[in-house]
């Protein structure tokens, strides 16, 4: 999940707990590149037993999804004799910190669930093993088992993360409502038709036309931010916050997003953007709502809760064509992991068909180019997956403060307090301003 898709980007455990492993007596406390070391050159940890399994811990128990919960059994029953895999649940709210703070300790994980497209800071560090030598091996034999999201995790010529699946934001939509209303979704819609849509939805079937719930809200005025980056060939200098906020694009996000509220599209009317999610997807669920804005990675969930045919269609482009942040969730080594061969051991079988297509059953997009749907929303969603941009990264991914005003003010100040413009974009100014001080 994209560190804001985050995504997008949304999820939270409990758990924070690090169980450290021996430290590689050839790195340093934030690790090394190990670009130079050949793929078989393994050796066994400080402290290890000859003849009982090799202790391997694996931070990736994500109880978030339930194919995780065979896919683990089944790895630990695969590797049995082999390696004592210790699994430990992911804490996404917090897992930048875990990670850093696990690999400066010197005893990280051997393998850390992370996002693939969210690793320059800590490659920058050398706190991550380069795995282009272990995917270019035998012929690049792991390599062609991925599809296109392998670039993900890709920073130059070299590969440091590998993805499971993909994660971006959409709308699912009630494919009856659509029906009932008369609407045709365009493939490469704009804000003009989406306005156009949420308009007939209203009036033919008096249901509200769309809503998101308050830590989804995001999705509208992040991506459609991007979509006009994209359409101005800007998105580097977004990502690196050189554009002034006075700069029309801005302002013309603004423009856009304002028309939601005047128009009483956005669900439930008055109480919108303080709507929790589970009450969002129950309004969906009971036909309260025609399209919601949600992550990818719930395909499963939103079809199993619905008595109607769900449809997944992509996030409005504000500029002339579909382009919205991606992301996906995958795997890193730490450079100063104790078992690293083993870690691409269990990584290369997390990532095989077999365990893929399990992960694929559950309703995921997967990066294993081999797999078959059975859910033919996951096809849909693989198509719009294709204009997912993972990189640069997008314009709130950058500072943290300005994330949290994405998420948390703009909407209400634009919405609700009714502030015109040169509040909103002051605030962001500022904001901007703030984040350069700190590169």
């Amino acid at each position: 999940m994209k560190k804001g898709l985050l995504v997008f980007s949304v999820f939270l455990m409990s758990m924070t707990a690090l169980v450290g492993c021996a430290k590689d007596s050839g790195n340093s406390a934030t690790g090394t590149s190990d670009t130079a070391k050949k793929p078989d050159a393994a050796k066994p940890p400080e402290g290890s037993t000859s003849g009982a399994p090799k202790k391997v811990v694996l931070y990736g128990d994500i109880k978030e999804f339930p194919s995780f919960v065979p896919m683990l059994e089944k790895l630990k029953a695969d590797f049995k004799g082999k390696y004592d895999i210790q699994t430990i649940p992911v804490d996404w709210g917090n897992l930048e910190k875990v990670v850093k703070t696990g690999i400066a300790s010197g005893q990280p994980a051997d393998i850390y669930a992370y996002w693939p497209n969210n690793l320059k800071t800590m490659i920058d560090s050398k706190m991550v093993t380069d795995l282009t030598p272990y995917l270019d091996a035998n012929g690049g034999e792991w390599r062609k088992q991925f599809t296109s999201m392998l670039d993900t995790g890709k920073y130059g010529s070299q590969t440091y993360g590998v993805p499971i699946s993909g994660v971006f934001p959409l709308i699912y939509a009630n494919q009856d409502l659509l029906d009932k209303a008369g609407v045709k979704i365009p493939d490469n819609w704009n804000w003009e038709q989406f306005l156009d849509t949420l308009k007939q939805i209203k009036e033919k079937t008096g249901v509200y036309p769309f809503g998101a719930a308050n830590d989804q809200a995001i999705i509208l005025p992040r991506e459609g931010l991007q979509s006009i980056g994209e359409a101005q060939n800007k998105l580097d200098e977004l990502s690196k916050l050189q554009i002034p906020i006075a700069d029309p694009m801005f302002t013309k996000m603004l423009e856009n997003l304002k028309k939601l509220n005047d128009n009483d599209y956005w669900y439930p009317g008055k109480g919108a953007l303080t709507i929790k999610r589970d009450e969002e997807q129950s309004a969906f669920y009971q036909g309260k709502v025609a399209m919601i804005g949600e992550a990818s990675s719930l395909a499963a969930t939103v079809t199993t809760n619905s008595k109607f045919k769900v449809v997944a269609l992509p996030v409005p482009t504000m500029g002339n064509k579909l382009a919205y942040t991606g992301s996906a969730d995958g795997f890193m080594i730490p450079a100063n992991a104790a078992n690293k061969e083993a870690a691409v051991e269990i990584i290369k079988k997390l990532t095989s068909q077999e365990y893929m297509q399990i992960h694929a059953d559950a309703g995921f997009l997967v990066s294993n180019v081999n797999v078959k749907y059975t859910n033919p929303i996951v096809t849909q969603i693989g198509a719009l997956y294709k204009h997912a941009i993972t990189n640069p990264p997008g314009f709130t991914y950058v500072d943290s403060k300005i994330d949290e005003y994405f998420r948390n003010q703009l909407l209400p100040k634009l919405f609700l307090k009714g502030s015109d413009f040169k509040e909103i974009i002051s605030d962001l100014e500022a904001l901007r301003q703030e984040a350069l001080k700190k590169k």
